[in-house]
């Protein structure tokens, strides 16, 4: 009897997870209220659930069509126009499925004294070349003050202290004409895509407000609709992650037995972060134990008082 690989039960259990997901939420009624369309006679959520488990085959669409393995029924130039189209509301997208995830698995989890927070992140999204993607821009990166091209990527997401569920997002170009790359495309702005370019020339604070209301493509709608299928990406992993460390959703016994999971606190988060950091150290300047050691010492005695002691809680408390 011949032995299945490994990597083909780890493809075959994605595949099954992304189409428990799919149906559980009913991601097909979701994508058609936000104007996801068939293309030439192709279900959009084919072609939605195709781009979520690619990243896992190793291989873009072009090697396999090179290489013969690529076995779905549509063609490149209609996977193409899926993510180009100027009509889907990814926006909406995003955001009717965090909010069926939030109500329907998560928040059912914890009391209602908990206390649930949105998060409000600001990153860049970096492009190597913007010539000729569309609004591609100079913008300032906050993180080494430096100008760089592409967009900054403005993020809201939702959080129980626990799991962290992508609600909606906007790649912001720059407000100013003269830090436009890339090409810039006059539409209607009374239509979708309209509306989703002139929020893109926005000021970062009235873009929060309008999402709080609320790859390689070059068109901005492609760019557009790659983030949101990263989104549902991450909120598929989310959940099956809290599925395996949350003993409550095991069902009604475990429910009224376990207790529900705890906020992840200050200590455990500084300590996270010190573990990474010694890591790296350890992984990128081979430091010894001795060495590491030290530099552990020397880098605590730096720090203020309380951080100190919420590394080293039981030598606060002594």
């Amino acid at each position: 009897m011949s032995s299945i690989p490994q990597k083909h039960l780890d493809e075959k259990a994605f595949v099954d997870c992304v189409q428990r997901f799919f149906s559980k939420h009913q991601v097909g009624r979701l994508l058609a209220r936000c104007n996801g369309m068939k293309e030439k006679g192709v279900s959009p959520v084919s072609l939605l659930r195709y781009k979520l488990s690619n990243i896992f085959v190793g291989r873009s669409m072009y090697m396999q069509q090179r290489t013969g393995s690529f076995k779905e029924e549509f063609s490149k130039n209609t996977f193409y126009r899926f993510l180009n189209s100027a009509k889907t509301n990814w926006l909406r997208f995003t955001s009717l499925l965090a909010a069926d995830i939030v109500n329907r698995d998560i928040k059912g989890l914890t009391n209602d004294s908990r206390k649930n927070v949105f998060i409000i992140d600001d990153s860049l999204f970096n492009r190597t070349s913007c010539r000729k993607t569309e609004l591609g821009s100079k913008v300032f990166d906050h993180t080494d003050m430096h100008f760089k091209k592409g967009f900054r990527m403005l993020t809201l997401s939702w959080s129980d202290g626990n799991t962290l569920i992508p609600v909606n997002s906007c790649l912001l170009a720059s407000a100013k004409d003269t830090n436009i790359i890339g090409p810039v495309k006059n539409f209607d702005n009374r239509t979708l895509a309209g509306k989703r370019r002139k929020l893109a020339r926005t000021k970062a604070p009235e873009a929060m407000l309008n999402l709080i209301g609320e790859c390689h493509s070059l068109s901005y709608d492609a760019l557009t609709a790659h983030v949101a299928i990263v989104f549902t990406r991450y909120m598929l992993f989310a959940m099956e992650q809290r599925q395996n460390e949350d003993q409550r959703t095991l069902g009604k016994l475990f429910f009224l037995l376990v207790d529900e999971m705890a906020d992840i606190t200050f200590n455990r988060s500084l300590g996270i972060l010190m573990a990474a950091l010694m890591a790296s150290l350890q992984e990128i300047l081979k430091l010894s134990d001795e060495q590491l050691t030290a530099f552990t010492a020397d880098f605590e005695a730096r720090l203020p008082e309380y951080l100190r002691n919420a590394l080293h809680p039981e030598i606060a408390m002594a």
